[in-house]
Formats: C-alpha cells, structure tokens, sequence
C-alpha cells in the first residue's frame, strides 16, 4: 500500500534513524531512475551533532512532514473520495511541476490509478471514473496514461474546505 510519494532530495526513513526502534515499517520502491545516498545511523546521527546546518534542515522536514500528516488526515476528514484525489494530484504538480503563465501546472504525474488509490483510499475503479469526471471538466491533461498538466483553478472546484 503507498502511504506518500517522495520527491527528489527527500529523505526517507527519519523515523527509524531518529528511533531507536530498529525495524523499517515501510518500505520504498522508485517510479523512476534514482540515485540514493545511503547514511547508517552512527554516521547520521555525528552529522546532526556536528553541522547545525543539516540539523536545521531534517528539523525542518520533519516539522513539514507532521504538518503534511495533520494536513492529510483532516482532508480524509473533511473531503469526499473527489476531493482527496484533487488534493493529492495538486500537490503532486505543485511539488514536480512548472506552472506557466496560462496557470497551468505542467508535469508528468507517472503514478498509476492503483497508487492513487491506496494513497487516498479509494477503489481502483473509482479513481479511474474520477480521473476521468476530471479531465472532461479540464482540471487534468492526458497524454497517452501519465497526466502531463494540472488546472489549480479548475481542480480546487473539487475540494471542500
């Protein structure tokens, strides 16, 4: 089940490094070609004591990382399965994509309509009617199966607040 999606220079694996509970309860798989930096946690850990610089940063993203899941359970809470979708695909374009000065986020979303789902708990086949309720209203573009742009202004009509 995907839990989140990760973009380039994020960290994974904070929770058990920063722990001391040994075991990974995830686990990662790459959409695409990566490249990884793989720190123990001896090693991590004389980087936080040492360089305030990369402290600042990884308390950073953890703060932003509680923020996101407070931000995703509320949105569970609030939005019907539309919303959710709209929400995620939102950020997806507004962390991967570049917006134009039509307003149009462009980017390759290359996730599958199974991930969507497991990511906003859904049916696989809702998703797929839904992605497609969404490129007829013109929130998302379609180029053969990635969604290549992302209308905010029309995808936001999807959300509750």
């Amino acid at each position: 089940m995907s839990v989140a999606l990760r973009h380039p220079e994020d960290f994974i694996g904070l929770a058990e490094i920063l722990s001391d509970h040994k075991e990974r309860d995830y686990s990662a798989e790459a959409m695409d070609n990566v490249s990884i930096l793989i720190k123990w946690q001896d090693a991590f850990r004389k980087m936080l004591t040492e360089i305030p610089e990369f402290t600042a940063k990884v308390m950073k993203l953890m703060s932003d990382r509680l923020r996101e899941a407070q931000n995703t359970i509320y949105d569970f809470i609030m939005n019907p399965t539309q919303g959710r979708l709209a929400i995620f695909l939102l950020n997806m374009a507004e962390r991967a994509g570049v917006e134009e000065e039509d307003g149009i986020i462009y980017v390759r979303l290359r996730v599958t309509q199974e991930e969507l789902a497991c990511v906003i708990n859904s049916a696989r086949q809702t998703v797929s009617s839904l992605l497609n309720l969404l490129k007829e209203d013109g929130s998302i573009q379609y180029e053969g199966r990635e969604i290549v742009a992302v209308n905010p202004s029309k995808i936001k009509t999807w959300i509750q607040d």
